[in-house]
């Protein structure tokens, strides 16, 4: 799928902190190709606890897209080659609950959506908003799975966020009717019209990458922006975009000439980039790279202007193996959540002290060693900066 892989980065917003002082001008660049040796990365973060997402044989979630903390359930954007499902989560404990919506083959989105590729919650009026390519529309759903209605939009889209009020953001790599009109980032109204177009791109450009790279995230009070194949994440506030931070990448960064042409396939691996998955709590910030072809995780710490990556964690450490999961999602604007399959704990936790891994997550051990074969059902970890 398009997001495989994460940095955890830890920034300082803020003027001063009593360790150092942070630039007060922007971009901050993070040095990636600078990290710490043998990092513990117990002594920057909290664990907060964890809840395993349980389905059956015929309800597995094959691939966790997006996951939203609403009221007291989880929702799960569950995207696969083979289907599309929106799937409902006791937030406590992980019990699956029930579907929203379906997906279906006809046009009309009344029946259910096609092509859904990102949702959003609004909260000031409570329904789900599903961005659906396959209908061209948004369409909405009230949290118990009520169809409330759809409206049409121009573009296809990639992510969707919620602005407040009558005001929604949509990141676009594609475009649709009108191949001329090809900008990163379209500000919608309730009813689906434009009211605002930011970065165009030159239409060569259009569908690189096939929504490999490039984001529109939100995580607390903020917005996060990164264009397909970046290195430089930007602040989004109203229409308003600054360049907030630029990743050192080094030399298999994306040359700037080659980012609005097509790239695919094993080009892809001749580069590292950033892709999706942001969080912050206004001190640390949460995103996704690729790096030397591999799945990494780090973080930044700006009051220090320190970089720790998860190839230089110390992994005799049982917390660092919960730190390495393959996304990571906003929960609120203090904690965010890290998604591992449970094959992935499987493997770590095979021939483990199982008295260490009660005192850090109790009852993680037994409910990996209880899993049937067939079912690799995702654990969300929650994570809080100290």
């Amino acid at each position: 799928m398009r997001k495989t892989c994460f940095f955890v980065l830890a920034l300082e917003l803020l003027s001063f902190f009593t360790t150092a002082q942070v630039a007060s001008t922007y971009p901050v660049r993070i040095p990636v190709n600078n990290s710490t040796a043998l990092a513990d990365w117990s002594e920057l973060l909290e664990f907060k606890g964890y809840v395993a997402l349980s389905t059956n044989v015929t309800r597995q979630v094959l691939n966790v897209q997006k996951l939203l903390f609403v009221e007291d359930k989880i929702v799960v954007l569950d995207v696969d080659t083979d289907f599309e499902a929106v799937r409902v989560f006791d937030g406590k404990t992980g019990d699956y609950l029930y579907d929203i919506g379906k997906r279906v083959k006809t046009d009309d989105p009344e029946n259910g959506f096609k092509g859904i590729i990102d949702m959003e919650w609004n909260p000031d009026r409570k329904f789900l908003r599903l961005l659906s390519r396959g209908h061209l529309c948004f369409t909405d759903y009230a949290l118990d799975g009520t169809y409330l209605g759809s409206v049409k939009i121009d573009h296809f889209g990639d992510d969707l966020v919620y602005l407040g009020g009558n005001k929604w953001l949509m990141y676009n790599e594609f475009s649709s009717d009108n191949p001329s009109d090809s900008y990163f980032l379209y500000y919608y109204n309730d009813q689906g019209k434009i009211t605002e177009k930011k970065f165009p791109y030159a239409i060569k450009r259009n569908g690189a990458g096939y929504s490999s790279a490039g984001y529109l995230m939100r995580s607390g009070n903020n917005v996060w922006f990164n264009p397909t194949f970046s290195d430089t994440v930007y602040s989004v506030a109203g229409t308003k975009s600054d360049a907030r931070f630029i990743a050192d990448l080094g030399p298999r960064a994306v040359p700037v000439a080659r980012r609005d042409s097509m790239l695919f396939g094993n080009e892809l691996l001749k580069y590292d980039f950033l892709e999706e998955g942001f969080f912050s709590n206004g001190r640390y910030c949460v995103f996704q790279c690729q790096k030397s072809r591999k799945i990494s995780a780090g973080i930044f710490d700006g009051a220090t202007g320190r970089f720790y990556e998860s190839g230089n964690l110390d992994k005799t450490i049982p917390f660092n193996q919960l730190c390495q999961g393959q996304h990571v999602f906003a929960k609120d604007n203090e904690t965010f959540a890290i998604v591992m399959p449970i094959r992935f704990l499987i493997r770590r936790l095979k021939n483990a002290d199982r008295s260490a891994w009660e005192a850090l997550a109790p009852g993680l051990y037994d409910l990996v060693a209880a899993t049937p074969d067939d079912i690799d059902n995702p654990v969300l970890f929650y994570f809080k900066f100290k």
